[in-house]
Order: structure tokens, then sequence, then C-alpha cells
């Protein structure tokens, strides 16, 4: 009787969770006013939204205040705006992306993993009107989405700290969970040497980020259609 109680409890508690989820917004508006300890609190977990749910998230502030709070974590946000507002312009924006982020239920998901913050914000902008995007700035940070999210593509840069590329690729390898999410190296390193360590694990595909981004978006559109 005590172990039926158990698993009721253990499946209302796992109902909750998904219930949980559902309910978190997909778009989030901060308005800033001054630096304040909250503010970098709310941030830091608006943040953690955005890497793994995929939320979309607006920022509202002064100049000043956009350059402070936001600074070099300016790659979470999907747009900023400066105050005073245009409110009938930002209504519209987020009309669209209401509708935008409808459509991206249809889309494949893609997780980038790239410390690089310039090259993960450019990725993330040319892929975003394709897919849902998922990103990641470390390996691990990427085992931990990858253990909350199903993806249907990982971009891997090769070269990062503590973790570099191939060891992260032979940890998704290595879990029977993530074993089989196709991954493509998306990197700087085009050296034989390289290429050669990664080809055990059977990548996708090897890019380098020196391709045209056209070229890039057209490789991983080629991808998905040959695997309908």
């Amino acid at each position: 009787m005590s172990q039926e109680g158990g698993a009721e409890g253990g499946d209302a508690a796992a109902a909750g969770g998904e219930q949980e989820k559902k309910d978190i917004p997909r778009i989030f508006i901060l308005y800033l006013q001054g630096e304040d300890n909250l503010m970098i609190d709310v941030l830091g977990y608006i943040r953690e939204l955005v890497e793994d749910r995929g939320i979309r998230f607006f920022v509202i502030g002064t100049q000043e205040e956009l350059d402070t709070v936001i600074g070099k974590k300016a790659e979470y946000v999907a747009q900023m705006y400066t105050r005073p507002v245009d409110l009938a312009e930002l209504i519209k924006r987020l009309q669209k992306e209401g509708e935008a982020v409808d459509k991206l239920k249809e889309f494949k998901s893609i997780l980038i993993v790239d410390d690089d913050a310039t090259a993960l914000r450019s990725m993330k902008n040319l892929l975003s009107t394709h897919y849902k995007i998922l990103v990641a700035n470390s390996g691990m940070n990427a085992i931990t989405i990858l253990a909350k999210n199903k993806v249907d593509l990982i971009l891997l840069d090769f070269e990062m700290p503590i973790v570099n590329g191939p060891k992260v690729l032979e940890m998704i390898r290595s879990d029977p969970n993530t074993a089989n999410i196709p991954v493509m190296f998306l990197t700087a390193k085009g050296d034989k040497r390289s290429i050669m360590e990664v080809l055990r694990f059977k990548p996708e595909k090897y890019l380098l980020k020196t391709m045209l981004p056209k070229d890039i978006l057209d490789s991983i559109d080629e991808f998905f259609k040959t695997r309908r």
C-alpha cells in the first residue's frame, strides 16, 4: 500500500514538473531600473531559461542600464529597447514574436555549443529564422541542457576550455539518451590532426567558421532534407 502511494506521489510530482514547464511564458520582458542585486538575480534566471527552454528575452532600459546590466550577456537577448519606448512599435514586435514562437513548434531544434559569445550570437541570428535554437557556452553547460531538452542536431565547437569539443562528443556518444543525436563540428580548426581526432565518433559534418554564413546554413538545411 505504501508502495502504491509512493508511485502515485512520484507520478504526481512528475506531472507537476511537466505542468510547470508548460506554464513558463515563451517571451520575457525585463524592465531595468538601475543596477541592483535583485535585477542581476532575475537576469541570471532568465538566462537559464533562454539556454534550457529557448524562450525569447526582451529588455527595456536606459542606454547606461543596458550597457551596465546586460553587457556581455547580450547574446541571450532577442531585442533591447531604450527608454522611452514606443509602445505601439513594441506591441507590434511582440505580436510578431508570438507568431514566430508558435511557428517554431514546427521547427527542428539545434543546440549550438561555443564558448565564444560573438560566434554564439552570430550563429543564433543566422539560424533562428529557420530553426528552434538553444545555446550553450561550455561543454558541461551543453550536457546539462541535453539532460532537459530533446534536440535534433548539435553544432559543436572544437576548442573550448575545461571540456573541449571532442570530449563533449565522447560524453554524448557514451550516454544512451543522447548517443543518437546528430552532431556537426563548427570550428576554426581545419587541420588534419584535429579532423582525424573526431572522426572515430562519426560526426555528421565538419564545418569551418571561415565558410560563408549562407554555405553553413545550406549545409544544415541539406542535412535535414536528407533525413526526411
